[in-house]
């Protein structure tokens, strides 16, 4: 099966414990993984318009 398309959504709610420190509520970022590697859906992996890539929480994402 093909990989999906990256979805584009954007920051409802600022993440401080992120390791992505540019991130502010408003800002659009591509969810390139919906889940940690342990397939733990809480967590999605993304990627910002700076480049940047990083885990983020699902629940602060507005898809």
């Amino acid at each position: 099966m093909p990989p999906r398309s990256p979805v584009r959504c954007r920051v409802k709610i600022q993440y401080d414990e992120s390791s992505i420190k540019t991130l502010a509520v408003g800002d659009f970022v591509r969810v390139l993984k919906d889940s940690d590697n342990g397939g733990n859906k809480e967590w999605c992996w993304i990627k910002t318009t700076k480049g940047e890539e990083g885990y983020y929480p699902a629940k602060f994402l507005d898809f």
